[in-house]
């Protein structure tokens, strides 16, 4: 018996030592298995991997698994080994832009807005029951409305307007 060593037959990384038995039809000489060789990889470092190819061990990145953000916020995925992160990447999300967490408020106040006004919102319920909307409804929508159409302001806020008491009787 030998030491022999086998790759992926696919990426040619390295799997780990197996064993090639003596031929017993040539003296000296070994059954190699399939998808490995006796000569033995390099050791790797951290993120990286011996890949066999023409012949030779070579050392690539393997960051396979690994997902993180570029330089512009965008997930990042590795998937292949000799794939290495790109300069600007890092495994914290970055925190979102003003230009993001304004968009994200204006959405959050759309989404409110369209259940305030929605088939069955308040507005509505008011009018099937024949009740007059009260102004503190009518004041939550403009100011919904308003977050929705202005420019970005200075300073964001954390939360939207108060949402009034539900009407009794709707």
């Amino acid at each position: 018996m030998k030491i022999a060593y086998a790759y992926n037959p696919t990426n040619g990384a390295y799997l780990g030592e197996t064993i090639a038995f003596a031929d017993p039809l040539t003296a000296g000489a070994y059954l190699m298995p399939a998808n490995a060789t006796d000569i033995a990889p390099p050791d790797a470092g951290a993120n990286q991997v011996a890949v066999w190819g023409g012949g030779a061990w070579t050392l690539d990145a393997d960051y396979v698994g690994w997902t993180g953000y570029d330089a512009n916020g965008n997930p990042v995925s590795i998937n292949a080994i000799g794939q290495a992160p790109q300069s600007g990447w890092t495994t914290t999300k970055p925190a979102p832009t003003a230009a993001q967490q304004w968009a994200a408020y204006q959405a959050s106040a759309q989404a409110q807005l369209d259940i305030v006004t929605g088939a069955r919102g308040q507005i509505i319920r008011c009018a099937a029951a024949g009740v007059a909307v009260p102004s503190a409804w009518t004041t939550y929508v403009q100011a919904l409305r308003a977050i929705i159409s202005q420019a970005q302001p200075a300073t964001i806020p954390t939360s939207l307007p108060a949402q009034p008491a539900y009407v009794a009787g709707t």
